[in-house]
């Protein structure tokens, strides 16, 4: 599992932000996953948040799903973790299986 470390935090939100670019090579099988704060900041009722050591250990178990299917249940597991307390950010999550 590798973390994408270049970029810029806010793509979109100010007219001249620079960004640095990276080359990266895809093979079959691998996953490109992404997702907004709004994941590893929802929190639960002791207002813990989800984090994103949470996001990897889910990947690592359920990476031979499809796409589709590691987004759905990622979007389960951060709802089951939430339990009754409120989504307190957007919620937003990509998955690219190649």
């Amino acid at each position: 599992m590798t973390r994408l470390d270049q970029g810029c935090m806010l793509l979109g939100i100010l007219p001249d932000v620079q960004v640095s670019e990276t080359v990266l090579s895809f093979h079959q099988g691998d996953v490109l996953f992404m997702f907004t704060d709004g994941v590893v900041e929802q929190s639960n009722e002791e207002e813990e948040m989800y984090s994103s050591e949470r996001i990897v250990e889910e990947l690592k178990r359920i990476g031979n799903l499809t796409a589709e299917q590691l987004v759905l249940r990622l979007q389960d597991k951060l709802m089951a973790f939430a339990g009754g307390h409120s989504v307190d950010d957007a919620i937003t999550m990509l998955g690219v299986k190649f």
